[in-house]
């Protein structure tokens, strides 16, 4: 009985000692297997050049309800083992938006000719509000 107690104790001194907690929203679109580099950055140019256009909105006719709109380009360069890709976003879900602007590197390592390796390397900025 002691043990619950000490553990419940320090996990709600743990609670109470986080000044700030973070997570990680990806904005919500149903087209991940069109468009792989909107979720994964190794994914840039690599099925050639491509641009999409997207808009979402949720619950069409109420106040508040969620919307999305984001771009993304992205192309292979220097022998189709490089790509860049840029991706901007605005997400709003009723009084919490969040935009983005990202620039992505990849770069795609081939085993063999069935089997390649991706690496990928993104930045940019994000505003909450």
């Amino acid at each position: 009985m002691k043990n619950i107690i000490i553990n419940s104790s320090f996990l709600l001194l743990s609670i109470l000692a986080c000044k700030n907690i973070y997570a990680q929203q990806v904005a919500l679109t149903n087209h991940y297997n069109v468009n792989p580099y909107f979720l994964n950055p190794a994914a840039a140019g690599d099925n050639g050049s491509s641009i999409y256009v997207d808009y979402r909105k949720q619950m069409a006719g109420i106040i508040g309800s969620p919307q999305t709109e984001w771009i993304s380009f992205d192309a292979p360069l220097k022998n189709e083992k490089m790509g860049i890709g840029i991706l901007v976003y605005n997400d709003i879900n009723n009084i919490i938006g969040n935009t983005v602007a990202l620039v992505s590197y990849s770069y795609k390592l081939n085993l063999n000719d069935y089997h390649k390796l991706n690496f990928g390397l993104s930045g940019g900025l994000s505003q909450n509000r």
